[in-house]
């Protein structure tokens, strides 16, 4: 049962005018959408539909392995983006789930906190103003440390060497990563290097 109290909302795009259009749906239009039952009494649904671009210059009988790898990349995002939400490390609030065509997405922690040789270093706080900006750096640990199901998973999601850098945090989403923000360029001698960094929404202004 969708109560009627819930906002619901659809993005169109109109080609022809190259913009995006926001319909406002009644209870009716809402009861007709596909999955929204299965969010109980809270939650959010998104639901992608007439995706005619996503087949876009392909051919051949590939469309469920395109779809597939599609997904594939979007959960791995998801995992990333939301990782500490989905891990429940967020202050204030509760631990949150995502499913992908009711598949769980699990976090995917960048700073592989749960190998022992994992360095963590000391945080630094900076103060701007009333606020706080907090630095905690991170070496990960040698590839001959981790077990061959450890690298290859982060192998395949965070290449060791591309994605060095910081990891910048709005209030526990991660908003960038993989870059030193030209403070030095990415290389070998760095490629085990992680900062995480986090700052309040009170700064998005500053």
């Amino acid at each position: 049962m969708i109560r009627p109290a819930v906002p619901s909302g659809i993005w169109n795009r109109i080609d022809a005018a190259d913009d995006w259009v926001l319909s406002i749906l009644d209870e009716a239009d809402m009861r007709a959408l596909p999955h929204v039952d299965r969010l109980g009494s809270r939650g959010t649904a998104v639901i992608w539909q007439k995706l005619d671009r996503l087949m876009e210059n392909e051919a051949g009988n590939r469309s469920q392995e395109i779809v597939n790898e599609k997904l594939g990349v979007v959960g791995r995002h998801l995992s990333l983006v939301f990782h500490r939400f989905l891990a429940g490390e967020v202050k204030g609030h509760s631990r949150i789930s995502i499913t992908v065509n009711g598949h769980a997405i699990a976090a995917f922690d960048p700073f592989c906190r749960k190998n022992s040789a994992t360095q963590v270093l000391p945080e630094e706080i900076v103060r701007i103003g009333d606020a706080e900006v907090r630095l905690q750096p991170y070496v990960l640990p040698h590839h001959s440390r981790l077990s061959a199901s450890e690298y290859d998973y982060y192998q395949d999601r965070s290449d060791f060497i591309s994605n060095q850098g910081g990891y910048v945090y709005r209030n526990g989403r991660l908003m960038a990563w993989g870059d030193w923000f030209r403070l030095v360029p990415k290389g070998e001698a760095t490629k085990l290097a992680r900062v995480q960094i986090d700052f309040p929404n009170s700064l998005d202004e500053a």
